[in-house]
């Protein structure tokens, strides 16, 4: 399952997210580390961006 990785880092992401977090950015950088995984910059970035808000909630 070449997603597991890149979904697993997303949450480290979260979990340690300081705020002002460029999404876009840390997207890119886990694309790099992942190519594996079969998403692209803008599914990477609104996953980050709809996690974030999950924990504003």
């Amino acid at each position: 399952m070449p997603t597991l990785p890149l979904a697993i880092d997303i949450a480290d992401t979260v979990a340690s997210a300081d705020p002002g977090l460029d999404t876009g950015a840390k997207a890119d950088e886990l694309l790099e580390a992942h190519p594996e995984a079969n998403a692209t910059r803008e599914d990477v970035r609104e996953t980050l961006e709809e996690e974030l808000r999950s924990l504003d909630e």
